[in-house]
């Protein structure tokens, strides 16, 4: 019976370390995703920042 509880032990063992990667590799991805959502934001408010300005706002704020 020894032998058995060694080989439970290591298979939980086993799965610990598992579940250990695969949140490890879903940490990675959220991270990669939240910085292609900064870049796009960044790239948005560039375009923002280049559009011509609107010669009848000006007329509007006076």
């Amino acid at each position: 019976m020894g032998l058995n509880k060694q080989t439970l032990l290591s298979e939980k063992k086993r799965k610990k370390e598992e579940r250990k990667r695969e949140r490890k590799k879903e940490r990675k991805k959220k991270k990669e995703r939240k910085k292609e959502r900064k870049k796009e934001r960044k790239k948005e408010r560039e375009r923002e920042r280049n559009k011509p300005i609107d010669s009848f706002f000006f007329l509007n704020t006076g």
